[in-house]
């Protein structure tokens, strides 16, 4: 393996099952494979998907001393912040969260042979500002999926201007030494945000979430038990921000369609409305061939969001991976691509009645030129190369079409 470069990803809740957690960053992994590198993730609990693991990556977790010290930084962190003495326990268990973590980060790069050309953060919760005063030499990029005023509450605004300091300290060396570390959020709104507070990062949009490799499973409905002679639309996902009552009471005035709502979503749905040949639900933690098996059988994606949605959805790659036509709510990121990307009609959230307009004008398949377009520029692959440029360490071989600002609109 000599000469190939490598990238050392970094997944603190790929013990989860739902939402990006495990399964974008393992997408994530499998597009820097594609660009001809050699992928190495860490993860503090280990991978849910265990059985599941790609060729394309090798799983290392974090040693028992280290996660000795995660579980004493969590109990830390528990002691709520009601007194002075509490509020100490709290920051030293946050101080303790991100050393062990970082250092973890440091001692498997520093065995790594050769030496990875990127380290990429997959967080959730991350302080960018404790991970770059203690972050080493290289080039590093910190993938936030949260709001930023959601992701740390500073137990004190004295440690808050020291981290800070410190973390400007480290990242002049890091550059001084031809390294750097970057902040890459998922909407432009967030990436103002940490702009305020550390502008030193360079903040810069770029979504995690890819459009991957799909092969559509020709017996889907058979399998899933959905009559073949109906037209399926598929509501997918985590219920998060979700205008489910919107689709619903859509549907129910199309009697020509099947409405398929599978995942955590379907729970919702469950407490609203009846199983029926109109309406299934998979409810609750669904696998990846099982959701593979939802794509394959449907017609069509609904993706409804409350007005102003502004995460990045995974739901949407799916779509764009399996090559369905797509309604879309307006007024939210995922709207944005849809409308960019010609995919499919938008309607106004919350109004079902002009979802029920939207499903009568989606194309009854997309485009071939449009789908290739969607999915080239929009691939796992895509969104690695980009992360890469920010970081100025693409590799010379990669000669795949570029989608540079695709991306990072």
């Amino acid at each position: 393996m000599a000469g190939r470069p490598t990238i050392l990803i970094v997944e603190e809740n790929a013990h989860l099952l739902e939402g990006h957690f495990p399964v974008r960053f393992a997408q994530l992994a499998e597009g820097y494979a594609e660009l001809g590198y050699r992928v190495e993730v860490l993860t503090t609990w280990g991978w849910s998907r265990t059985g599941e693991t790609p060729n394309s990556f090798t799983l290392h977790r974090l040693g028992p001393t280290a996660r000795q010290f995660r579980r004493l930084a969590g109990r830390l962190r528990a002691c709520g912040d009601s007194t002075a003495t509490r509020r100490f326990l709290n920051t030293t268990g946050d101080a303790l969260a991100y050393a062990t973590v970082v250092y973890s980060i440091r001692s498997l790069a520093g065995r790594m042979t050769p030496p990875p050309d990127a380290i990429a953060i997959m967080g959730f919760d991350t302080e960018p500002r404790y991970v770059a005063a203690l972050a080493g030499d290289g080039h590093w990029l910190i993938n936030q999926f949260k709001d930023p005023d959601l992701v740390f509450g500073w137990r004190s605004r004295f440690v808050e201007r020291a981290v800070t300091a410190s973390a400007r300290r480290a990242e002049s060396r890091r550059r001084a030494r031809g390294g750097g570390m970057r902040i890459a959020a998922a909407n432009e709104q967030w990436r103002s945000r940490w702009a305020q507070d550390a502008l030193f990062l360079e903040p810069i949009v770029i979504p995690i979430a890819g459009a991957r490799k799909f092969d559509r499973a020709p017996d889907a409905r058979e399998r899933l038990g959905i009559a073949s002679d109906r037209r399926v639309a598929l509501l997918f996902g985590a219920p998060d921000s979700k205008r489910v009552d919107t689709v619903i009471d859509a549907f129910d005035r199309l009697d020509d369609w099947t409405l398929v709502v599978g995942g955590l979503v379907a729970d919702v749905a469950q407490r609203t409305a009846t199983p029926s040949e109109r309406m299934r639900l998979h409810p609750g933690i669904v696998d990846n061939t099982t959701r593979d098996l939802l794509l394959s059988a449907a017609d069509l994606m609904v993706l409804s969001f409350d007005a102003g949605y502004e995460r990045n959805s995974g739901t949407l790659m799916d779509a764009i991976s399996a090559s369905l036509p797509i309604v879309c709510s307006a007024r939210s990121l995922a709207g944005d691509v849809v409308e960019r990307y010609r995919l499919g009609p938008l309607f106004e959230p919350g109004d079902a009645s002009a979802l029920v307009d939207a499903v009568g004008r989606a194309p009854l398949e997309l485009d071939p030129a449009v789908a290739q377009r969607a999915h080239e520029e929009l691939s796992s692959r895509a969104v690695a190369r980009r992360q890469l440029e920010v970081l100025g360490v693409v590799p010379s071989n990669d000669t795949s079409p570029t989608a540079s600002a695709s991306i990072a609109e």
